[in-house]
């Protein structure tokens, strides 16, 4: 699910220019249409028409100056086409010429700098992005949340290649900012700081989508003249580091994590019908994990599917990484000045999607430490003050020791003392009944 929500903007952006275009194309004559087979005219062109503010009009004049020719073709003016019989991309690759060719050295030094500092921006971000067990452990509770966190921090943090982190070792994590976020919240005071997350992250991913947008139309790529999705579609391409990751963390062997997961509850057998499930899940959605129900992890074995997906989605994340380090590095029209203030803008969404985040989980983390006291609390008042909780005698019985109606036997030491000497007493039979045979 998360991942068609994911990938709707883009398909939508991919179809709107034909489809605005598309009453225009018919009511072209027949010399136009054949100018449009031969020459793969594009539905709408995109490039040198707005430019970033500060080379903006010097670049302007040398397109609609000297270059004008070139910019008519690739407009679609047919006489300008019969002048230069070539193809849209070669229309867009000589315009893009002639501009670079017309420019001072000083303007084309500054894009330079800026394609620099652009190339940088995937590595800046992925410091202040999530890492991949983080959005995995947040999708279980939240996913909607986190599908929104995906995108407005598309940078992933990278770890070691094919190293396998656990994601339940990230709410055992005592990091210093865990004791950032005070967690005594009230009803109302939850509901509110849920709101506010939601719009927060909403403007996050607003911010980000402009940015990616504005900077594919207004710029131009080197590896693709006329394609203006390639910055907005490496964010659309976090989500296929997160998807593996959170999907690696419902395969652990054995089914030993606990944590009670938005899908789990939707099937709470006392949730009669379709409407409370509904109802609930929203509620569950919608709530801070600080007033969530306390977590109960049971670490076992980790499958080798699991771990398989953990370094599919490690992998991605550096493939994505590379791919945003190219797109952006070879971004041309715009200044170092206007590279930075894009980069910050980038940057406050990531870091404003973090620290949502970091609440998020400092909340999963005060629930499980919650429980486990509990837990220990509970077992030390059962055994006694004088009787050690981890005495092998008072350990959770595996399957061989249960009873054949399926319960658990008691294990105390009373308990444990008459199972030895029936024990005793089965093998003393059956020595007896051996010697009594060969009798």
């Amino acid at each position: 699910m998360m991942f068609w929500l994911g990938f709707l903007p883009l398909l939508s952006l991919l179809t709107w220019p034909s489809l605005a275009a598309e009453a225009p194309e018919k009511r072209r004559t027949a010399g136009q249409f054949h100018d449009l087979l031969l020459n793969g005219l594009v539905a709408r062109p995109h490039k040198f028409d707005k430019w970033f503010p500060e080379f903006g009009g010097r670049i302007d004049a040398v397109s609609a100056g000297v270059c004008q020719v070139n910019l008519q073709a690739y407009l679609g003016n047919h006489t300008a086409r019969e002048s230069l019989p070539d193809t849209v991309i070669e229309y867009c690759s000589n315009q893009n010429d002639c501009i670079l060719d017309n420019l001072v050295e000083s303007i084309k030094s500054d894009m330079g700098t800026a394609q620099v500092l652009l190339g940088l921006t995937p590595v800046i971000l992925s410091n202040f992005g999530p890492s991949i067990a983080e959005i995995s452990v947040m999708s279980t509770q939240r996913p909607l949340l986190t599908l929104l966190l995906a995108f407005g921090a598309p940078a992933i943090y990278p770890t070691r290649l094919l190293r396998y982190d656990n994601p339940l070792e990230v709410l055992r994590t005592n990091s210093p900012k865990s004791n950032f976020f005070p967690l005594q919240l009230q009803n109302r005071h939850a509901v509110l700081i849920s709101i506010a997350e939601y719009v927060i992250a909403a403007a996050a991913i607003a911010n980000v989508f402009h940015c990616t947008i504005t900077l594919g139309l207004w710029t131009l790529s080197i590896i693709g003249c006329e394609t203006f999705v390639f910055p907005f579609l490496w964010v659309i391409l976090a989500l296929a580091v997160h998807i593996p990751a959170a999907v690696a963390l419902r395969f652990l062997k054995g089914s030993k994590l606990k944590i009670p997961s938005l899908a789990a509850e939707f099937r709470r057998p006392d949730l009669t019908s379709i409407g409370k499930r509904l109802r609930h899940a929203f509620w569950r959605e919608f709530a801070p994990c600080a007033s969530g129900p306390s977590l109960v992890v049971e670490d076992d074995e980790t499958s080798s599917f699991a771990i398989s997906l953990n370094y599919l989605a490690g992998i991605v994340a550096y493939a994505q990484l590379t791919w945003g380090i190219s797109v952006f590095s070879s971004l041309l029209y715009i200044s170092v000045r206007d590279a930075s203030f894009v980069v910050a803008r980038l940057v406050a969404s990531a870091l404003v999607c973090q620290v949502i985040l970091s609440f998020e989980l400092r909340g999963l983390e005060d629930a499980l430490a919650g429980s486990e006291r509990e837990s220990a609390e509970a077992k030390t008042k059962c055994l006694g003050p004088h009787e050690d909780p981890d005495d092998s005698r008072f350990k959770e019985p595996n399957d061989a020791e249960k009873n054949r109606s399926g319960l658990p036997l008691l294990h105390s030491p009373v308990t444990r003392d008459v199972e030895d000497f029936g024990s005793d007493v089965r093998s003393g039979l059956g020595s007896v009944s051996g010697d009594a045979s060969g009798i």
